[in-house]
């Protein structure tokens, strides 16, 4: 199916909350990080989705997946679900999303935020997969649209409703 690039759902096991979990999100949201530049310089490939090559959410879908994080196929459908954030509030592992007008065409992971630095993990078809900060781009920067929380993505939904 195209509707998500998800494998077969495997049965985890419920985890109970506990105060190391802050620890444990941010651990993870790290290892996002870490994971997606792994790929770094890989090529861009239209609708790609693997390792020969990416297109923008292919690339976002693939290292989610890693971590049983489901995501919709395109980055239009990616931006009509899950948490939205402000630039304020989006951390590390977060998605952002780029678009013109109405249309949302590109998403990519946020590696590091702060007030003036957006740097972003994405697949271009430019320069297929490159991490650099949004910002001093006059391309992205005006493109920015919105930010998702990964963690409301997650598969683990009985975890994220207890909270």
């Amino acid at each position: 199916s195209h509707s998500s690039c998800a494998s077969r759902k495997e049965v985890h096991k419920s985890t109970h909350k506990t105060q190391r979990d802050t620890q444990v999100e941010k651990s993870l949201r790290q290892k996002i990080v870490e994971y997606a530049r792994y790929f770094e310089d890989k090529p861009y490939l239209k609708n790609g989705r693997d390792e020969q090559g990416f297109d923008c959410s292919g690339f976002v879908c693939y290292v989610m997946k890693n971590f049983n994080i489901e995501l919709p196929a395109s980055s239009h459908d990616i931006s009509l679900e899950g948490r939205t954030l402000s630039f304020e509030t989006a951390k590390p592992g977060d998605l952002v999303l780029f678009g013109d007008k109405d249309r949302i065409h590109h998403v990519g992971i946020i590696t590091e935020i702060k007030a003036n630095k957006l740097m972003v993990i994405h697949s271009s078809s430019s320069k297929g997969v490159i991490e650099e900060n949004v910002l001093l781009s006059d391309y992205w920067v005006k493109r920015i649209k919105s930010f998702k929380d990964v963690e409301s993505f997650s598969s683990n939904k009985l975890a994220l409703k207890r909270r």
